[in-house]
């Protein structure tokens, strides 16, 4: 995109721009003449390049605050349907366009029970299962979605 840069401080700059959207730089440095060409669509093209990855970077900013303004949310509950109403209709804002369901472990560890659910979802699920019956929870970690599992189903989700 540019032609020639300068190696030493810049004294002196002049600018021009055409009708046609070209511009020309001539810097002066220490009596050499170094030049820059460019195009104003190759500015526009950069500049929404960078106003793109701005507004990105806004848009994980309001979900980072979102998510930890959930978070304290949840450690503030002091019922267990405090929660599954405030999962609900926060997860609902915070996950647009998805669906899913809350399983609370009892006690005992032995059993969980969906406490709460958002959104639209197609999964006819348990109400009730043990741990075991997920796989999501016996790997430690999320656990693909229908069709994508190489054929390991969730005992407490039918299709």
């Amino acid at each position: 995109m540019f032609g020639w840069k300068p190696r030493r401080t810049v004294t002196t700059a002049a600018g021009l721009a055409s009708s046609a959207g070209a511009w020309l730089t001539v810097l002066m440095t220490g009596g050499r003449y170094v030049r820059q060409r460019g195009t104003a669509r190759n500015l526009r093209d950069s500049h929404a390049q960078v106003h793109n990855a701005l507004l990105e970077t806004q848009r994980r900013s309001d979900n980072m605050q979102q998510l930890a303004q959930f978070g304290e949310m949840l450690q503030s509950c002091r019922s267990t349907e405090e929660v599954r109403t405030g999962v609900a209709v926060a997860l609902s804002g915070l996950l647009p366009g998805t669906g899913g369901r809350l399983a609370l472990l009892n006690p005992s560890q032995n059993l969980l029970a969906v406490g709460a659910h958002w959104g639209e979802h197609g999964l006819i699920a348990e109400s009730v299962f043990a741990p075991e019956d997920c796989w999501a929870l016996r790997r430690g970690h999320a656990y693909p979605l229908a069709g994508r599992g190489g054929g390991f189903v969730c005992k407490h989700v039918h299709w």
